[in-house]
Protein backbone atom coordinates (compact mmCIF):
# COMPACT_ATOMS: atom_id res chain seq x y z
CA UNK A 1 0.00 0.00 0.00
CA UNK A 2 2.87 2.36 0.80
CA UNK A 3 4.36 1.80 -2.66
CA UNK A 4 0.97 2.43 -4.24
CA UNK A 5 0.58 5.71 -2.35
CA UNK A 6 4.09 6.81 -3.33
CA UNK A 7 3.30 6.03 -6.97
CA UNK A 8 0.03 7.97 -6.77
CA UNK A 9 1.80 10.94 -5.13
CA UNK A 10 4.42 11.09 -7.90
CA UNK A 11 1.75 10.79 -10.57
CA UNK A 12 -0.34 13.50 -8.92
CA UNK A 13 2.62 15.90 -8.69
CA UNK A 14 3.51 15.24 -12.32
CA UNK A 15 -0.10 15.86 -13.37
CA UNK A 16 -0.14 19.17 -11.48
CA UNK A 17 3.13 20.23 -13.12
CA UNK A 18 1.72 19.41 -16.57
CA UNK A 19 -1.46 21.33 -15.77
CA UNK A 20 0.53 24.38 -14.64
CA UNK A 21 2.47 24.39 -17.91
CA UNK A 22 -0.79 24.02 -19.81
CA UNK A 23 -2.31 27.02 -18.06
CA UNK A 24 0.84 29.07 -18.61
CA UNK A 25 0.54 28.25 -22.31
CA UNK A 26 -3.14 29.24 -22.12
CA UNK A 27 -2.12 32.57 -20.60
CA UNK A 28 0.23 33.25 -23.52
CA UNK A 29 -2.44 32.19 -26.01
CA UNK A 30 -5.02 34.49 -24.38
CA UNK A 31 -2.63 37.42 -24.61
CA UNK A 32 -1.97 36.72 -28.26
CA UNK A 33 -5.72 36.62 -29.03
CA UNK A 34 -6.67 39.68 -26.96
CA UNK A 35 -9.12 42.04 -28.63
CA UNK A 36 -7.96 45.00 -26.51
CA UNK A 37 -4.72 46.78 -27.32
CA UNK A 38 -2.53 48.77 -24.95
CA UNK A 39 0.84 50.52 -25.43
CA UNK A 40 3.82 48.09 -25.68
CA UNK A 41 5.42 49.34 -22.46
CA UNK A 42 2.20 48.87 -20.49
CA UNK A 43 1.70 45.46 -22.04
CA UNK A 44 5.16 44.29 -20.93
CA UNK A 45 4.61 45.69 -17.43
CA UNK A 46 1.30 43.83 -17.11
CA UNK A 47 2.75 40.54 -18.35
CA UNK A 48 5.62 40.72 -15.85
CA UNK A 49 3.06 40.90 -13.05
CA UNK A 50 0.99 38.02 -14.39
CA UNK A 51 -1.79 40.11 -15.93
CA UNK A 52 -3.09 40.00 -19.47
CA UNK A 53 -2.74 43.39 -21.09
CA UNK A 54 -6.54 43.56 -21.54
CA UNK A 55 -6.90 43.58 -17.74
CA UNK A 56 -5.28 47.01 -17.75
CA UNK A 57 -8.43 48.21 -19.53
CA UNK A 58 -10.97 45.90 -17.86
CA UNK A 59 -9.91 46.78 -14.31
CA UNK A 60 -8.92 50.40 -15.01
CA UNK A 61 -5.52 49.65 -13.49
CA UNK A 62 -4.22 53.08 -14.39
CA UNK A 63 -6.38 54.34 -11.51
CA UNK A 64 -6.63 51.29 -9.21
CA UNK A 65 -4.32 49.48 -6.78
CA UNK A 66 -3.08 46.48 -8.77
CA UNK A 67 -2.20 44.63 -5.54
CA UNK A 68 -5.92 44.13 -4.83
CA UNK A 69 -6.48 42.19 -8.06
CA UNK A 70 -5.90 38.50 -8.63
CA UNK A 71 -3.47 38.20 -11.57
CA UNK A 72 -4.70 36.41 -14.69
CA UNK A 73 -1.98 33.77 -14.50
CA UNK A 74 -3.02 32.97 -10.92
CA UNK A 75 -6.66 32.99 -12.04
CA UNK A 76 -5.92 30.28 -14.60
CA UNK A 77 -4.18 28.17 -11.95
CA UNK A 78 -7.34 28.31 -9.83
CA UNK A 79 -8.70 25.68 -12.19
CA UNK A 80 -6.33 23.22 -10.45
CA UNK A 81 -7.87 23.74 -7.02
CA UNK A 82 -10.56 21.06 -7.31
CA UNK A 83 -8.12 18.46 -8.62
CA UNK A 84 -9.75 15.33 -10.04
CA UNK A 85 -13.14 16.56 -8.89
CA UNK A 86 -13.07 19.18 -11.63
CA UNK A 87 -14.43 16.43 -13.87
CA UNK A 88 -17.71 16.83 -12.01
CA UNK A 89 -17.87 20.45 -13.18
CA UNK A 90 -16.46 20.01 -16.67
CA UNK A 91 -19.07 17.51 -17.88
CA UNK A 92 -22.63 18.87 -17.84
CA UNK A 93 -24.21 15.42 -17.96
CA UNK A 94 -22.17 14.16 -15.00
CA UNK A 95 -22.91 17.38 -13.13
CA UNK A 96 -26.67 17.06 -13.59
CA UNK A 97 -26.72 13.42 -12.54
CA UNK A 98 -24.54 13.98 -9.46
CA UNK A 99 -26.17 17.19 -8.19
CA UNK A 100 -29.84 16.21 -8.54
CA UNK A 101 -29.71 14.51 -5.14
CA UNK A 102 -28.62 17.76 -3.48
CA UNK A 103 -30.30 20.66 -5.26
CA UNK A 104 -32.79 21.48 -8.02
CA UNK A 105 -31.19 21.12 -11.46
CA UNK A 106 -32.80 21.12 -14.92
CA UNK A 107 -34.54 17.85 -15.76
CA UNK A 108 -32.32 15.83 -18.10
CA UNK A 109 -34.40 14.15 -20.80
CA UNK A 110 -31.76 12.60 -23.09
CA UNK A 111 -28.20 12.53 -24.36
CA UNK A 112 -27.26 12.92 -28.03
CA UNK A 113 -24.31 10.77 -29.07
CA UNK A 114 -23.18 10.93 -32.71
CA UNK A 115 -26.60 12.09 -33.78
CA UNK A 116 -28.48 9.42 -31.82
CA UNK A 117 -30.85 10.44 -29.01
CA UNK A 118 -30.41 8.25 -25.93
CA UNK A 119 -33.02 8.51 -23.12
CA UNK A 120 -31.55 9.31 -19.71
CA UNK A 121 -34.55 9.30 -17.39
CA UNK A 122 -35.25 6.67 -14.76
CA UNK A 123 -38.11 4.36 -15.68
CA UNK A 124 -37.62 4.79 -19.44
CA UNK A 125 -37.35 1.58 -21.48
CA UNK A 126 -34.10 2.36 -23.40
CA UNK A 127 -34.57 0.06 -26.40
CA UNK A 128 -38.12 1.13 -27.30
CA UNK A 129 -37.57 4.79 -26.43
CA UNK A 130 -34.33 5.06 -28.39
CA UNK A 131 -36.00 3.50 -31.43
CA UNK A 132 -38.90 5.94 -31.22
CA UNK A 133 -36.63 8.94 -30.79
CA UNK A 134 -34.41 8.15 -33.71
CA UNK A 135 -37.04 7.62 -36.35
CA UNK A 136 -37.73 3.92 -36.29
CA UNK A 137 -41.14 4.50 -34.74
CA UNK A 138 -43.79 7.24 -34.92
CA UNK A 139 -42.04 10.33 -36.42
CA UNK A 140 -38.63 10.33 -34.77
CA UNK A 141 -36.76 13.22 -33.15
CA UNK A 142 -39.14 15.99 -34.24
CA UNK A 143 -42.19 14.28 -32.73
CA UNK A 144 -40.39 13.39 -29.49
CA UNK A 145 -38.83 16.82 -29.01
CA UNK A 146 -42.14 18.49 -29.85
CA UNK A 147 -43.94 16.34 -27.27
CA UNK A 148 -41.34 17.13 -24.62
CA UNK A 149 -41.58 20.83 -25.43
CA UNK A 150 -45.31 20.82 -24.92
CA UNK A 151 -44.99 18.94 -21.63
CA UNK A 152 -42.94 21.82 -20.20
CA UNK A 153 -41.66 25.27 -21.17
CA UNK A 154 -39.30 23.99 -23.87
CA UNK A 155 -35.92 22.29 -24.16
CA UNK A 156 -32.25 23.28 -24.09
CA UNK A 157 -29.61 21.38 -26.05
CA UNK A 158 -25.99 22.08 -25.13
CA UNK A 159 -22.64 20.35 -25.43
CA UNK A 160 -21.47 18.57 -22.28
CA UNK A 161 -18.20 20.57 -22.32
CA UNK A 162 -19.52 23.80 -23.90
CA UNK A 163 -18.12 27.16 -22.81
CA UNK A 164 -19.36 30.76 -22.89
CA UNK A 165 -22.83 29.86 -24.11
CA UNK A 166 -21.60 28.61 -27.47
CA UNK A 167 -23.48 25.94 -29.43
CA UNK A 168 -26.67 26.19 -27.35
CA UNK A 169 -30.06 25.48 -28.94
CA UNK A 170 -33.23 26.63 -27.16
CA UNK A 171 -36.24 24.77 -28.55
CA UNK A 172 -39.81 26.00 -28.06
CA UNK A 173 -43.13 24.76 -29.46
CA UNK A 174 -43.95 26.16 -32.89
CA UNK A 175 -46.90 25.93 -35.25
CA UNK A 176 -48.62 22.62 -35.90
CA UNK A 177 -48.42 19.39 -33.94
CA UNK A 178 -44.70 18.86 -34.50
CA UNK A 179 -43.63 22.40 -35.37
CA UNK A 180 -40.73 23.81 -33.36
CA UNK A 181 -38.81 27.04 -33.00
CA UNK A 182 -35.05 26.66 -32.51
CA UNK A 183 -33.33 29.81 -31.17
CA UNK A 184 -36.38 31.70 -32.42
CA UNK A 185 -36.34 30.24 -35.94
CA UNK A 186 -39.21 28.03 -37.18
CA UNK A 187 -38.15 24.49 -38.13
CA UNK A 188 -40.09 21.63 -39.66
CA UNK A 189 -39.57 17.95 -38.85
CA UNK A 190 -36.91 17.50 -41.53
CA UNK A 191 -34.84 20.42 -40.27
CA UNK A 192 -35.02 19.14 -36.69
CA UNK A 193 -33.95 15.67 -37.80
CA UNK A 194 -31.02 17.22 -39.69
CA UNK A 195 -30.02 19.30 -36.65
CA UNK A 196 -30.01 16.39 -34.20
CA UNK A 197 -28.18 14.13 -36.66
CA UNK A 198 -25.26 16.59 -36.67
CA UNK A 199 -24.95 16.88 -32.89
CA UNK A 200 -22.56 14.85 -30.75
CA UNK A 201 -22.14 14.74 -26.97
CA UNK A 202 -25.12 17.01 -26.31
CA UNK A 203 -27.35 16.98 -23.26
CA UNK A 204 -31.11 17.55 -23.70
CA UNK A 205 -32.61 19.35 -20.69
CA UNK A 206 -35.93 20.94 -19.89
CA UNK A 207 -36.07 24.70 -20.34
CA UNK A 208 -36.33 26.42 -16.94
CA UNK A 209 -38.68 29.40 -16.67
CA UNK A 210 -37.01 32.34 -14.95
CA UNK A 211 -38.53 34.59 -12.28
CA UNK A 212 -40.42 37.70 -13.32
CA UNK A 213 -37.66 40.02 -12.04
CA UNK A 214 -35.12 38.37 -14.41
CA UNK A 215 -37.57 38.28 -17.32
CA UNK A 216 -38.25 41.99 -16.79
CA UNK A 217 -34.55 42.79 -17.11
CA UNK A 218 -34.39 41.07 -20.53
CA UNK A 219 -36.84 38.43 -21.70
CA UNK A 220 -34.77 37.17 -24.64
CA UNK A 221 -32.33 35.12 -22.54
CA UNK A 222 -32.04 33.11 -19.34
CA UNK A 223 -30.39 35.67 -17.04
CA UNK A 224 -28.27 33.65 -14.65
CA UNK A 225 -26.39 34.50 -11.49
CA UNK A 226 -22.73 33.48 -11.19
CA UNK A 227 -22.34 32.82 -7.46
CA UNK A 228 -18.95 31.79 -6.06
CA UNK A 229 -18.36 29.51 -3.07
CA UNK A 230 -15.09 28.79 -1.28
CA UNK A 231 -14.22 26.43 1.55
CA UNK A 232 -12.31 28.25 4.28
CA UNK A 233 -9.07 26.25 4.72
CA UNK A 234 -8.85 27.07 8.44
CA UNK A 235 -12.43 26.39 9.57
CA UNK A 236 -13.67 24.10 6.79
CA UNK A 237 -16.76 26.29 6.52
CA UNK A 238 -18.14 27.43 3.15
CA UNK A 239 -18.58 31.10 2.34
CA UNK A 240 -19.77 33.22 -0.59
CA UNK A 241 -17.26 35.94 -1.49
CA UNK A 242 -19.08 37.46 -4.46
CA UNK A 243 -22.02 37.06 -6.86
CA UNK A 244 -22.79 38.57 -10.27
CA UNK A 245 -26.09 38.99 -12.12
CA UNK A 246 -25.67 38.43 -15.86
CA UNK A 247 -28.13 39.66 -18.47
CA UNK A 248 -28.35 38.84 -22.14
CA UNK A 249 -28.93 41.32 -24.94
CA UNK A 250 -30.17 41.11 -28.53
CA UNK A 251 -26.57 40.31 -29.53
CA UNK A 252 -26.33 37.28 -27.21
CA UNK A 253 -29.88 35.85 -27.17
CA UNK A 254 -30.83 33.20 -26.22
CA UNK A 255 -27.89 33.18 -23.75
CA UNK A 256 -26.49 35.81 -21.40
CA UNK A 257 -22.77 35.53 -22.16
CA UNK A 258 -20.95 38.70 -21.14
CA UNK A 259 -17.89 38.51 -23.40
CA UNK A 260 -20.16 38.13 -26.44
CA UNK A 261 -22.18 41.27 -25.72
CA UNK A 262 -24.13 40.76 -22.49
CA UNK A 263 -24.05 43.01 -19.44
CA UNK A 264 -23.49 42.19 -15.76
CA UNK A 265 -24.00 43.71 -12.31
CA UNK A 266 -22.47 43.08 -8.90
CA UNK A 267 -24.97 41.76 -6.33
CA UNK A 268 -24.86 43.23 -2.84
CA UNK A 269 -24.48 40.14 -0.64
CA UNK A 270 -26.46 41.68 2.22
CA UNK A 271 -29.48 42.92 0.29
CA UNK A 272 -29.47 41.22 -3.13
CA UNK A 273 -29.53 44.66 -4.76
CA UNK A 274 -27.88 45.13 -8.17
CA UNK A 275 -25.20 47.68 -9.01
CA UNK A 276 -24.99 49.38 -12.37
CA UNK A 277 -24.00 46.96 -15.11
CA UNK A 278 -20.96 46.82 -17.36
CA UNK A 279 -20.48 45.46 -20.85
CA UNK A 280 -17.35 44.00 -22.42
CA UNK A 281 -15.13 46.88 -23.56
CA UNK A 282 -15.30 48.05 -27.16
CA UNK A 283 -13.16 50.61 -28.99
CA UNK A 284 -14.48 53.33 -26.69
CA UNK A 285 -13.61 51.45 -23.50
CA UNK A 286 -15.90 50.03 -20.80
CA UNK A 287 -19.53 51.11 -20.94
CA UNK A 288 -21.71 51.20 -17.81
CA UNK A 289 -25.50 50.97 -17.68
CA UNK A 290 -28.07 51.93 -15.05
CA UNK A 291 -30.79 50.51 -17.33
CA UNK A 292 -30.71 47.60 -19.76
CA UNK A 293 -29.45 48.74 -23.20
CA UNK A 294 -32.23 46.88 -25.07
CA UNK A 295 -35.22 46.44 -22.75
CA UNK A 296 -34.80 49.77 -20.97
CA UNK A 297 -35.57 48.06 -17.64
CA UNK A 298 -33.87 49.56 -14.60
CA UNK A 299 -30.84 47.60 -13.47
CA UNK A 300 -29.20 49.62 -10.71
CA UNK A 301 -31.20 49.12 -7.53
CA UNK A 302 -33.21 46.13 -8.77
CA UNK A 303 -33.40 43.31 -6.21
CA UNK A 304 -32.79 39.60 -6.89
CA UNK A 305 -35.83 37.54 -5.90
CA UNK A 306 -35.39 34.81 -3.25
CA UNK A 307 -31.94 36.23 -2.48
CA UNK A 308 -31.57 35.13 1.16
CA UNK A 309 -32.88 31.65 0.32
CA UNK A 310 -30.33 31.38 -2.50
CA UNK A 311 -27.45 32.58 -0.34
CA UNK A 312 -28.25 30.23 2.54
CA UNK A 313 -28.90 27.13 0.46
CA UNK A 314 -25.88 27.58 -1.81
CA UNK A 315 -23.63 27.85 1.25
CA UNK A 316 -25.21 24.66 2.55
CA UNK A 317 -24.66 22.95 -0.81
CA UNK A 318 -20.98 23.90 -0.83
CA UNK A 319 -20.69 22.53 2.71
CA UNK A 320 -22.09 19.17 1.57
CA UNK A 321 -19.51 19.02 -1.25
CA UNK A 322 -16.27 20.00 0.57
CA UNK A 323 -14.08 18.40 -2.11
CA UNK A 324 -15.15 21.25 -4.40
CA UNK A 325 -13.04 23.91 -2.75
CA UNK A 326 -13.86 26.70 -5.18
CA UNK A 327 -16.82 26.81 -7.58
CA UNK A 328 -18.56 29.35 -9.77
CA UNK A 329 -22.21 28.23 -9.78
CA UNK A 330 -24.56 29.35 -12.58
CA UNK A 331 -27.97 29.73 -10.99
CA UNK A 332 -31.33 30.78 -12.44
CA UNK A 333 -33.93 32.30 -10.13
CA UNK A 334 -37.35 30.71 -10.73
CA UNK A 335 -40.84 31.60 -9.50
CA UNK A 336 -40.55 28.89 -6.82
CA UNK A 337 -36.91 29.42 -5.78
CA UNK A 338 -33.86 28.68 -7.89
CA UNK A 339 -32.31 26.08 -10.18
CA UNK A 340 -28.58 25.32 -10.45
CA UNK A 341 -27.80 25.21 -14.17
CA UNK A 342 -24.13 24.21 -13.92
CA UNK A 343 -20.90 24.56 -11.95
CA UNK A 344 -17.58 25.89 -13.21
CA UNK A 345 -13.92 26.11 -12.35
CA UNK A 346 -14.13 29.88 -11.83
CA UNK A 347 -12.83 32.77 -13.87
CA UNK A 348 -12.59 36.29 -12.52
CA UNK A 349 -12.29 38.97 -15.20
CA UNK A 350 -15.99 39.84 -15.05
CA UNK A 351 -16.05 39.84 -11.24
CA UNK A 352 -12.97 42.03 -10.89
CA UNK A 353 -14.42 44.69 -13.15
CA UNK A 354 -16.79 45.30 -10.23
CA UNK A 355 -14.78 44.18 -7.22
CA UNK A 356 -11.07 43.28 -6.82
CA UNK A 357 -11.00 39.81 -5.27
CA UNK A 358 -7.92 40.31 -3.08
CA UNK A 359 -9.58 43.19 -1.25
CA UNK A 360 -11.42 40.51 0.74
CA UNK A 361 -9.04 39.13 3.38
CA UNK A 362 -10.83 35.76 3.48
CA UNK A 363 -10.24 35.35 -0.24
CA UNK A 364 -6.60 36.46 0.07
CA UNK A 365 -6.02 33.85 2.82
CA UNK A 366 -7.72 31.17 0.70
CA UNK A 367 -5.42 31.81 -2.26
CA UNK A 368 -2.32 32.00 -0.06
CA UNK A 369 -3.18 28.69 1.58
CA UNK A 370 -3.53 26.99 -1.80
CA UNK A 371 -0.39 28.71 -3.13
CA UNK A 372 -2.23 30.54 -5.87
CA UNK A 373 -0.60 33.76 -4.69
CA UNK A 374 2.57 34.26 -2.68
CA UNK A 375 2.44 34.36 1.10
CA UNK A 376 2.69 37.75 2.76
CA UNK A 377 6.22 38.80 3.60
Amino acid sequence: MTGYRRHESIRSRLARWVDRQRYTLGFVRSEWRSRLRVPPGTRLRMLKRGFLSESYVLYDLANQDIREYLPDLARLRCQLLNGRHSSLLNNKLTFAMALQAHVTVPRTRAYIFKGRIIPMEAGTRPAASAAEMNGEMNGGPAEVLSRWCREGAGLVLKHIAGLQGQGIFVIKPGEGQDGLRVNGEAMDAGAVRQLTSELDEYIVSEFVQQHEYADRLFSGSANTIRLYTMIDPETGEPFVPVAIQRMGTRRTAPVDNWSRGGVASLIDLETGRLSKACGYPGPGGVEWFTAHPDSGAGIEGAVVAHWQKLLTEMRDLAGRLPFLKFVGWDVLITPEGFCVIEGNDPGFNLVQMHYPMLRDERVRKFFRHHRIIAAAK
